[in-house]
């Protein structure tokens, strides 16, 4: 069994080598992304459970295991095991803080996304859906139900392909960095601070807080 303290060492050996499998010759202090397939291969790349966690907009984490193109136009993919969020990708940025590749990270910046129209309100920040493998939308409330009708009034069973998502519709930021990260462990983070920052700015957060924790 592999302990804590291995894990840790192990985890941050990997993500330092993803790091560097991306920019081989050197790594740069930032660099960015802003076609769909160039930021799907990215996330692909750094998508594994046991090595990356992704901080969400609002609050709250969960590790991103894969990414793909969404069936809505300009929309892709955020896979967390087999369930998945949709967001409108507007860039990925990697930023790095120099020296070891423990505070780098990536920041997924996403554009604001028209409500699916499932519900009457459109004041949220995302909105959670039943989802059919065929990309129609249905209120939440049917999953819990556990069926839902079809245009003609009848019931219908959910699959193994369908599942609940989250459509992302405000402006705002991910940020993915290594699962045994210093950020990552610091509770605090869980509150979404990124997302009240710019890039820029939240760099600077970034590089303040190394510098705390070095001290």
């Amino acid at each position: 069994m592999e302990t804590r303290e291995e894990f840790g060492i192990r985890n941050l050996k990997e993500w330092e080598e993803k790091v560097k499998s991306i920019f081989p010759v050197s790594i740069p202090k930032k660099c960015e992304w802003t076609e769909t397939e160039d930021m799907i291969n990215v996330l692909n790349w750094i998508g594994k459970p046991s090595l990356n966690h992704m901080l969400l907009p609002n609050g709250g984490g969960l590790d991103l295991t894969s990414s793909e193109v969404a069936i809505e136009g300009g929309c892709i993919k955020l896979f967390s095991g087999n369930t998945f969020d949709i967001v409108k990708p507007k860039r990925l940025i990697f930023n790095s803080l120099g020296g070891d590749c423990s505070w780098d990270y990536f920041r997924l910046e996403i554009e604001p996304l028209d409500p699916s129209g499932v519900y009457d309100f459109d004041t949220l920040d995302r909105e959670e859906l039943a989802y059919l493998s065929d990309g129609t939308y249905l209120d939440r409330s049917y999953w819990d139900r556990g069926y839902y009708d079809d245009d003609y009034g009848n019931r219908k069973e959910f699959t193994q392909e369908d599942t609940v998502v989250s459509r992302y519709l405000k402006e705002g930021a991910f940020i993915i960095v290594a699962k045994t990260s210093i950020y990552n462990k610091i509770p605090a983070t869980y509150d979404g601070r990124h997302n009240k920052m710019t890039d820029e700015k939240f760099y600077d957060y970034m590089k303040c807080s190394r510098i705390k924790f070095n001290k």
